[in-house]
């Protein structure tokens, strides 16, 4: 409310417009990964977070090549059967 009394309309869109244009600058997040990446424990998560995608993809590609061999093991059976 202003001096008077009477409410401020508009005021609060501006207000979310600018923190969210702040939280999705690109020049802060770049300035938070430099920031993270500087300190130790910052390059500790990061190997952690590269790890954990290594194991993911590993993971996935395994999935996918066993679920290929099990597809084709149950569709040569069935073929074998009629």
């Amino acid at each position: 409310m202003s001096a008077n009394g009477a409410r401020q309309i508009g005021r609060a869109p501006t207000t979310i417009r600018m923190l969210l244009h702040k939280v999705l600058d690109m020049a802060t997040w770049s300035r938070i990964v430099k920031r993270i990446a500087l300190r130790e424990s910052g390059q500790d998560l990061l190997e952690y977070a590269l790890l954990v995608a290594l194991i993911a993809v590993v993971a996935v590609g395994a999935v996918t090549q066993v679920g290929s061999i099990i597809t084709t093991v149950f569709w040569d059976a069935i073929a074998a059967n009629t």
